[in-house]
């Protein structure tokens, strides 16, 4: 039986080799420590990505397993694999509908653990095709312990010498706090600023974890997540309106049912699973 040389994607793995084009497949030499041999019916089906990842500009092609798709069933918890599916056709949606209005960029679910495990150089080119600092909204998928939970940083051009505060935002569906991690963005943001710009930061920050859609048991983290990433996009001008100036508090709207939509959230994993769906070969 033929096999597929593919890809694959683990929390072992946070670089992706290149997918070739079929003209240089013959030419292609791939890291092996960093692939798997798999028979086709392993595989799925092969999705684009606009995700950036350390193997340059995007997009890149990557491999869902047949393994992954039982994670879509309920109570089952969500990979790295279905994350990155995720938020890679939301993003994918964002840049053919929402660009003109919002510069948003949305990073790999292994980008912050490569950036925590091996310092900025590591992720240094990860975004190397676009300036952080000329965007509105950037988007850090994160997983600590097994749990789900996203960073939003607004409006960098603060840094270049914007009178306005830029923004380091929480979201997390169990309503922890993430105060070290938040430290940690604002530490990546300064490193940044020096390797991109040569200054360093001396614009005001508001740093805080803020109200979003509460999941209701310890497996939806990652429905949930991506839930909350679309509604703070949706209504990010409310968002930040309701954000107090002294960078400390927030008022009570913020958490209101109009903005993040707890009710929709619950159909986010079937939402995934039909997309999914249609990816599948005719017949599966």
């Amino acid at each position: 039986m033929n096999q597929l040389e593919v890809i694959y994607i683990s929390s072992d793995d946070c670089s992706p080799t290149k997918q070739p084009n079929k003209k240089d497949k013959n030419k292609h030499k791939a890291d092996k420590a960093r692939q798997m041999k798999l028979r086709a019916p392993d595989v799925a089906f092969e999705y684009e990505s606009w995700l950036p990842t350390r193997a340059g500009p995007p997009p890149r092609y990557w491999i869902f397993l047949v393994q992954d798709l039982q994670r879509f069933e309920p109570g089952e918890y969500f990979s790295h694999e279905i994350i990155h599916f995720g938020l890679a056709l939301w993003y994918e949606r964002h840049l053919s509908t929402c660009r003109q209005s919002m510069k948003l960029l949305a990073l790999s679910t292994f980008f912050w653990d490569t950036y925590v495990k091996n310092g900025y150089k590591k992720v240094s080119k990860w975004n190397s095709h676009i300036d952080v600092f000329t965007l509105d909204l950037i988007i850090i998928p994160v997983n600590k312990d097994n749990h789900w939970f996203a960073f939003a940083i607004c409006h960098l051009a603060a840094c270049l010498g914007n009178e306005r505060p830029f923004y380091i935002l929480g979201l997390d569906s169990l309503a922890w706090g993430h105060a070290k991690i938040r430290d940690e963005i604002r530490d990546w943001i300064a490193a940044e600023l020096m390797a991109r710009h040569s200054r360093l930061r001396d614009s005001a920050m508001i740093s805080m974890d803020i109200p979003v859609a509460i999941q209701p048991n310890y497996v939806d983290c990652g429905p949930y997540m991506l839930h909350n990433i679309d509604r703070l996009v949706r209504s990010f001008d409310t968002v930040l309106s309701h954000i107090n100036s002294d960078g400390t508090s927030f008022s009570p709207e913020l958490g209101d049912e109009d903005i993040w939509r707890s009710d929709a959230a619950a159909g986010k994993r079937q939402e995934l699973r039909t997309l999914a769906r249609h990816y599948l070969p005719r017949g599966s």
